[in-house]
């Protein structure tokens, strides 16, 4: 008995309806999330490949990296701390699909504590390292040209030295933190990617969060 062809169904709609918002608020938070990461690695490339500035004046080194922190300081402010904004409301905004199954999973409340507790305090602890590494560097010149029309070049010298060697330090932090914060953000994209269980087991979770929806 020959069996009868089965009827096949072709999607000319694309995508199945039934998801609502949720891919508009995907697809911006993985723009701004791939922007931060991009930006960080931009950053810290900056700083790894900056040109050896040892045989120019004192004062050209300083403006040298005076410019490579503005430089830094800009794509932190307009780039990459809106992009984190960004991202995390949409974050918020799909979270807010269903938050009290969401709540409960243990890789989303990890993910949650990083971006809430770590985040800001590295990042404040960023933007003051760059305000304070260019504050110095500004300070060091200005009193360099005061001392020069002074006509005092033998003090000039160690102050310029000292100047130049706290800057390279802070930029060695600087960068440090850049890198802290990319591997920071690689967590949370695995994070969100990969959803851990974190040994939770989510069947039982399920079953409470539909035995209290239900009661």
């Amino acid at each position: 008995m020959k069996q009868k062809p089965t009827k096949t169904y072709k999607n000319r709609l694309g995508r199945k309806s039934g998801r609502g918002m949720r891919p508009w608020f995907l697809i911006p938070k993985i723009i701004s999330i791939c922007a931060i990461w991009g930006v960080l690695l931009a950053c810290a490339a900056l700083i790894l490949c900056a040109p050896d500035t040892a045989h120019l004046p004192a004062v050209e080194q300083l403006n040298t990296s005076r410019q490579l922190l503005t430089q830094i300081t800009q794509l932190l402010h307009y780039l990459i701390i809106p992009a984190l904004v960004l991202a995390n409301i949409f974050g918020l905004l799909l979270f807010l699909d269903e938050p009290r199954i969401f709540i409960r999973l243990r890789w989303l409340q990890t993910k949650m504590l990083l971006i809430i507790i770590a985040y800001p305090i590295l990042f404040a602890f960023l933007n003051t390292k760059l305000s304070q590494s260019q504050s110095l560097i500004a300070t060091t010149i200005t009193k360099t040209t005061i001392l020069n029309h002074q006509s005092a070049t033998i003090k000039q010298q160690p102050i310029l030295d000292r100047a130049i060697t706290q800057t390279s330090l802070n930029l060695q932090v600087i960068n440090w933190s850049l890198l802290i914060i990319l591997i920071l953000t690689t967590l949370v994209i695995i994070l969100g990617r990969h959803k851990p269980k974190l040994g939770q087991n989510w069947a039982k979770t399920y079953a409470k969060i539909s035995k209290n929806n239900k009661s």
